[in-house]
């Protein structure tokens, strides 16, 4: 249950493993979510993180976190965590 509504059965609760991650912060409309996971992938292949874009499974599973209130807040400033698994 996710407070006294049954979980939709599309939608899996499990623990998250614990570790070191990488954190990215996307501000503003979640329409901009798309480039920002484009620029994430232009700064790991910078820094040798990936070899190619296809090498994004090594960061699975990817965490997105919303801190603010898309209800409350203006699009502009909306806040998005995007955390990658860090590898070993």
């Amino acid at each position: 249950y996710i407070g006294s509504e049954p979980v939709p059965e599309d939608l899996a609760i499990g623990p998250v493993e614990g570790g070191r991650y990488l954190l990215f912060v996307h501000r503003g409309s979640y329409d901009g979510l798309p480039e920002t996971y484009d620029r994430i992938t232009r700064w790991l292949l910078s820094e040798g993180l990936l070899d190619t874009p296809a090498d994004w499974p090594r960061f699975m599973p990817i965490r997105e976190e919303y801190p603010t209130d898309p209800e409350s807040t203006p699009a502009e400033n909306l806040v998005t965590h995007i955390l990658l698994p860090q590898p070993a």
